[in-house]
């Protein structure tokens, strides 16, 4: 069932591709800060229109970015600041 669960978010939301900026970060955590969505990888799945992520890496502040409707499919560069 949890199964069914997850494979149906992932086809019906769009998945957005989080790059996290510098390269060199280490131990870069994502986490989406909504029960209507999830990351999996370095993807960010949501069934709502605008998702939340919390972006953690060692050596940095935790980052909050809002993920809207038009980053779908695309790329979103985010830089935690030292």
């Amino acid at each position: 069932m949890v199964f069914l669960i997850i494979v149906t978010v992932i086809f019906a939301s769009r998945g957005t591709r989080v790059e996290v900026q510098p390269d060199d970060a280490s131990d870069v955590s994502i986490n989406a800060e909504s029960w209507l969505a999830m990351v999996i990888l370095d993807s960010v799945y949501s069934l709502a229109e605008s998702t939340q992520i919390q972006v953690t890496a060692k050596g940095f502040y935790p980052l909050r970015k809002t993920i809207e409707p038009q980053y779908g499919y695309r790329v979103k560069q985010i830089s935690p600041s030292l």
